[in-house]
Order: structure tokens, then sequence, then C-alpha cells
């Protein structure tokens, strides 16, 4: 229609005077009312758009913002306008955030003593994942007004995501200075601090707290915090944190990540000497998800620890189903079995965790023994030689051996065992006495006799030796 450039002003003006009450949606129908009676005004155009920005339609907006700088090329909040629109709008393309980006820069050329003006520049930037230009506009910005704390977190951003942490740390502290009332910039200071080249754990730990202090709900905050404390020694410090970060957690969500939170904690009580704690932890644990082998795992041991066998003997049996290659859970499930008189159950798996770890010397040293206690001699030389071949230098090795076949009646066996225990760890007293009891029950006294003055040659101390020399003294 014909332009009614009285009309426009009228409803121009009703639009600004609601906009200022706060009454947006009364603003918008008064500036569409003048942007239809005065199509080719700039200044109508200009605060339709900011308006239509401002009820978050932003690429309802663009065609009156490009219309508005067009009228008027040399007035910068028009640009700002005009950036942020094409910024927001649904399903920006390429072409969209390019022209933002120019937007922007014509902002910077028409304002350069605006520390707005470069930070917005710095956050097209950022957007752009053009990371170095965003930082110069961030620092451009901080430096002409030192006072805005947004440019400041903006910039900790950036160097965080450069790996910058010492930068970002230093960013976050003029933040935090500024407005230290944000839980959020304290937390990223106390991350940062962290990650320095020489990391300040302790600054970590005073920016985490006063986070927590700010904004005692926050998982991640707490999580942190728990982490910081176990680097720093401090287990009940860490684990009371991660008590409270999987307390802060939302319920029935993320049961895994509260999982490890109480894993986490689980550990930190058991360092503390707080077993009782630590164990109610790992339970919480395996309750969120109960595939959690490592739970398992440390409750069966400490269950094991406060001699409460049956409770970790369910633990164990668990953890090797949770973990079937796991020859430390198969080896500790057996201990546990024993303690309740169960020989068959250690053996069956004792011979599994031997099977896992074909090189493992103590798992054997076990077996074997459980194999003597119930007089398999046979299997319990088949074990030992294992051990032999495990570790060939070692006398204890050797001597196990000598014992199995001197049980078993191969005399001859255990001499020849003996000797190379001897012979690879000459100062390994055990082997000399018992060489010395073969001698003597082959009447071969003078050799015995021998054998137990040079055991105790080797250790001036060793009972058995003393005793055995004396008992044959008094032959």
């Amino acid at each position: 229609g014909t332009p009614d450039p009285a009309a426009a002003q009228t409803a121009l003006q009703a639009g600004i005077a609601a906009y200022r009450a706060g009454d947006l949606s009364t603003a918008e129908t008064e500036l569409a009312k003048a942007s239809a009676a005065d199509a080719a005004n700039g200044d109508i155009a200009s605060w339709y758009g900011f308006i239509l920005l401002k009820r978050n339609k932003p690429a309802a907006a663009v065609p009156y913002l490009d219309k508005a700088v067009l009228a008027k090329p040399d007035v910068s909040d028009r640009y700002t306008n005009l950036g942020n629109a094409l910024l927001l709008k649904p399903g920006r393309t390429a072409a969209d955030t390019s022209r933002a980006l120019e937007s922007f820069q014509k902002v910077v050329t028409l304002t350069p003593a605006s520390g707005e003006a470069h930070y917005n520049l710095g956050l097209t930037y950022s957007r752009l994942s053009r990371p170095r230009d965003a930082e110069k506009s961030y620092l451009r910005a901080t430096e002409l007004n030192p006072k805005d704390d947004r440019a400041f977190v903006a910039l900790g951003q950036t160097y965080q995501s450069l790996d910058d942490f010492d930068n970002a740390a230093n960013a976050y502290r003029a933040a935090a200075t500024l407005t230290p009332q944000k839980a959020d910039v304290w937390t990223n200071l106390g991350i940062t601090e962290s990650r320095r080249k020489t990391p300040d754990k302790q600054a970590a730990i005073n920016a985490l707290e006063t986070a927590r202090k700010l904004d005692g709900g926050n998982v991640q905050t707490l999580g942190i915090l728990g982490k910081l404390y176990a680097d720093t020694g401090k287990a009940t410090e860490s684990a009371e944190a991660f008590a409270a970060a999987a307390s802060a957690s939302p319920a029935n969500t993320a049961a895994p990540d509260t999982a490890t939170i109480r894993y986490n904690q689980g550990v930190m009580y058991s360092r503390a000497g707080k077993n009782t704690e630590a164990i109610a932890a790992y339970n919480e644990a395996l309750t969120l998800k109960p595939d959690y082998y490592g739970a398992a795992f440390n409750a069966a041991t400490l269950q094991y620890n406060a001699q409460n066998y049956p409770e970790s003997s369910r633990l164990f049996a668990l953890s090797t189903r949770l973990n079937p290659r796991s020859s430390p859970a198969f080896m500790n499930y057996g201990l546990s079995l024993l303690k309740q008189g169960d020989e068959t159950g250690a053996m069956a798996a004792w011979k599994r965790s031997a099977e896992l770890k074909p090189t493992d010397y103590a798992i054997r040293e076990n077996l074997a023994g459980l194999y003597m206690r119930r007089k398999s001699f046979d299997d319990a030389i088949a074990v030992y030689s294992q051990n032999t071949r495990i570790r060939p230098n070692s006398g204890a090795a050797w001597n196990s051996l000598g014992l199995a076949q001197q049980r078993n009646g191969d005399l001859d066996g255990a001499i020849t065992s003996f000797q190379t225990a001897n012979k690879r760890e000459p100062k390994f007293a055990p082997a000399y006495n018992n060489l010395g009891v073969v001698y003597e029950k082959r009447a071969q006294f003078k050799f015995a006799v021998l054998a137990y003055k040079k055991a105790l040659a080797i250790d001036p101390g060793f009972a058995p030796a003393t005793a055995n020399l004396s008992r044959y003294a008094k032959k």
C-alpha cells in the first residue's frame, strides 16, 4: 500500500514505549504496523529487527536488519544485531556465519575502542573454531573493559581448548575476582589450576572448595575435588567428596557414572583405613552396576581381611564370574574357601588361577602346599617343579621341591634338589638343614653334621639346624 509515514511514526513510538515497559509482545505488534506503514524506513526496520531478535525470531529479523544497515551503514549497533541474528538463525548456513563474522568485524572497525565489539567478534571466531583469532579478540576485550567477566571466561575457555592451562587459569582467576559468586567460574579455575605445566593442586582444591560452598550439589565439582584430594594424600577428604558427588547425582540417571564415583569413594575410604565405610561404598557401586568387577573384588578383599569369609567367598565368586580371566579373583576365592575348610573348592580355584597365570610363583606355592597337606605328593612335586622353572635361581623353590620329594620317599631326588638350592642360592640356610635331615635318614651322619653346621654358619640363629645338630650330638 501507500506509505503512511505519520502512522508509521505513531506505531514506532508505541512499539518503543512497549519495549521499554518490558512488553515485547505489544512492541512486536506495533513495530509490525510501523514497518507495514513505511517499509523503506531504516530506523523502523532496525527497531523491528531488534524486537524480533529479542522475541527469539532471528530468521525473521535478518531481512529487516539487512535493510537497517543499508540505510545507515555507519551505525555499529545495527551490525551487532545483524551478526547476532545470523548466528542464532535456525539452520544457519556457512554463508550466514561468514556474514555474521563480517558484521562483527565491521562493528570493530566502526568502534575500535569498544570492548563489547571485540567480545562479540571473539564469540564469532569461537563458533567458527578459530581459537587463535578468538584469543586475540577476547584479549583486546579484556584490555578495553577489564571488568567484563564474560570476556575473561571466554578467554579461559579458549585457552582450555588450546590446552594452554596456565593462561586459562589466569583468565579464570580474573573472572573469579570480578564475579566471586559464580560457582562455575571457580570450578573452571580449579580444573585449570590442576592442569598447569606445574600443577598447583592446593590452589585447585581451594578454588573447587569455593565452588562447593556456592553450589554444593555440583557433581563435576565434587568429583574433581575427590580426585585432587586423592592426589594430595587426603584420603578421608577425598572419600567424603566422592560421597557427596554420588549423593548429588540425579536418581536413576547415569548409574554407571555414579557407580564409578561410589567405587572411588570406596578406594579412598579403604586407603584411610575406614574399611566398613569402604565396603558400604563398594556395595552401593554394585547396586548401581551389578557387573562392576573392581567393586566386587575390592569389597571381597576387605571382607576377607575382616575375617568375614562367607561374604568374601560370595564376592570373590562373583568376581570370577564377572571376569573369568582374572587369576587374582580365583586365587583369593580359593583362600576364602580354604578358610572355611573347603579344600576341594580351594584347589579347583587355585588350579584355574594357575592356568590363567602360567608364570605366577605364589599361586603355585599355595596350590602345592595344599597338595602337601592332603598328602598328594606327586601333584605337589609337579607344581613345585613348575616353580623351579619360573624361578630357577631361587633357593626356596628348589628347597620346596626337595621337601616334597623327601615326603614322597624320593631321597635321591630330594638331595639333588637341596644341593641345587645350595648351588643357586648359597646363603639359603633352610636348604642346608633339610639336606642334613636327608643325609641323616640315610645314615650319612658325617654329611648330615656338615650340612647342619653350614646352615648355622649362614644363620647362627636358625633354630631347626641348632636342634638337629644338638640331637645328633647326643647320639
